[in-house]
């Protein structure tokens, strides 16, 4: 299997790599589609992705959220935290432009 980069079942799951130490590779294939770890950690109340529908983010912005609650569960949290960033920049030029465009900028 590939490059091995995990050390246990666990790493394995986290990660979301491998797959060697799995048992059940079907299961682990589901969590990381469905529900990984860094979606929703043992202390969270939600997943970013309920919180987005609930709120009725767009696009850039759901994504930024996303990115946002994201980072600290992640490998590289800067790049998560420099995505988000992107995300919000984008959504406040468009934010922009559509002010532009019916005449309400400040």
């Amino acid at each position: 299997m590939g490059d091995r980069s995990c050390v246990s079942e666990q790493d394995c799951l986290e990660k979301g790599c491998c797959g060697e130490y799995m048992i059940d590779r079907p299961l682990l294939e589901k969590e990381m589609v469905d529900h990984p770890r860094h979606y929703k950690p043992d202390d969270a109340k939600h997943e970013a992705i309920d919180v987005i529908e609930d709120w009725g983010l767009g696009f850039s912005d759901g994504n930024a959220v996303k990115y946002i609650c994201r980072h600290r569960f992640k490998a590289n949290p800067v790049q998560d935290i420099k995505k988000a960033i992107w995300y919000l920049q984008r959504h406040l030029a468009n934010l922009k432009r559509g002010e532009e465009l019916n005449g309400t900028t400040e």
